[in-house]
């Protein structure tokens, strides 16, 4: 069984330029053509496909999907290394989530103090300090049993104890990679 280029992209949810761009970059072997030069892709072509598609959601460059196919293609005497690759993979995503998770928090706390500010009729018009939106910004996310991100909110709270209107998101990620 073959698949027509077109077909392929459209299962992975890839452009057909991705596919050729696969291919010219030696990701992928040179595919099968029909008489008239169209692709046509194989059962062994498409598993390969996953794996890039698979390997680029997870963040991994060009390069580091090369490395992997080429420990891939060596065989089970890789198992050690590509097990090594895949361990690389779940820290940097790891790492990619907290980030994430602050930048929810982040977030969330300011759509929430923009929610106060406006029912009170500006921010000029709340009366709180910092400290005490903090404090019921806290209260909110315990009362609505968001556990995890008053965790990480309260966290927040220690590295910037002024309050995270004053401090913009940029710097908060850049703590985060301290």
């Amino acid at each position: 069984m073959t698949e027509s280029i077109g077909a392929v992209a459209k299962k992975f949810g890839v452009t057909i330029s991705q596919l050729r761009f696969y291919e010219k970059e030696g990701l992928l072997p040179p595919i099968k053509r029909d008489a008239a030069g169209r692709r046509q892709y194989q059962t062994c072509d498409l598993a390969l496909i996953q794996q890039i598609v698979n390997l680029k959601r997870s963040n991994a460059s060009l390069e580091e999907i090369a490395k992997f196919l080429d420990l891939y293609r060596a065989g089970a005497a890789t198992l050690g290394a590509r097990a090594h690759f895949f361990a690389d993979q779940t820290a940097k995503l790891d790492a990619q989530l907290a980030k994430l998770q602050t930048t929810k928090v982040y977030v969330q706390y300011k759509h929430w103090y923009y929610d106060q500010a406006q029912a009170v009729g500006g921010v000029a018009e709340l009366t709180a300090t910092q400290c005490e939106l903090g404090d019921q910004f806290a209260a909110y996310l315990r009362l609505t049993g968001q556990s995890e991100s008053l965790a990480l909110f309260q966290q927040l709270l220690r590295r910037y104890p002024a309050g995270l209107c004053a401090v913009d998101l940029d710097t908060v990620l850049v703590g985060e990679t301290n």
